[in-house]
């Protein structure tokens, strides 16, 4: 509050006017804060319309397609499947366990091919098996030749590092690799004669 200027002294009055230009700078100061913060949410409202409609004209935007509100993501198993049936089908699917898994034990020839631990031929579009107890994994037939004690027909010993084996239990069919056509390596030979 500033008294009168007749009852004021010189000093004094000039004092008053020094601080009532300090208020008065800070008055502009502060409404030009306001005016600027009112700039900004304008701008920013600016925006925002600006951001809605190009996600309107953006197909690729996950808010713009059409099952985007319907779809429920479902949390990932944690399960792991076996590789060779597809996860579709839900009747032949199963699940691995560490336990079930078997350490295979491959040989190879010079030419990095997998080979049979007994013939020595590669390990190609015959039947192969695999020993659960040991892992050596071989041509079925050569197993069947020679793994299998000749008195019992379903136990028998590893070919390469004489381990005993169960016939029903220990014996591991793997897939044949190839066609339809060639998934065995028994040769199929049908004459056909003309009848006349």
């Amino acid at each position: 509050m500033s008294l009168p200027n007749a009852q004021m002294t010189q000093k004094e009055a000039k004092l008053n006017e020094v601080v009532d230009a300090k208020q008065r700078e800070k008055l502009k100061f502060i409404q030009k804060l306001q005016d600027d913060r009112g700039k900004l949410g304008t701008l920013q409202d600016e925006r925002d319309e600006e951001k809605k409609e190009w996600i309107k004209t953006s197909f690729w935007a996950p808010d713009n397609t059409p099952l985007a509100a319907k779809a429920e993501v479902k949390a990932p198993s944690k399960d792991l499947y076996c590789p060779a049936v597809p996860q579709d089908d839900q009747k032949n699917a199963h699940t691995l366990r560490l336990k079930e898994l078997i350490s295979l034990k491959l040989d190879e020839n010079d030419l990095h091919e997998y080979i049979c631990w007994t013939c020595q031929k590669p390990l190609v579009h015959q039947k192969i098996s695999c020993l659960r107890g040991c892992g050596h994994t071989f041509c079925k037939d050569c197993l069947l030749k020679f793994g299998l004690v000749k008195n019992t027909q379903t136990d028998g010993r590893c070919p390469k590092c004489d381990t005993l084996f169960s016939k029903k239990k220990d014996l591991v069919d793997l897939k044949e690799s190839g066609s339809g056509f060639s998934a065995h390596s028994n040769v199929e030979a049908t004459i056909y004669k003309p009848s006349f």
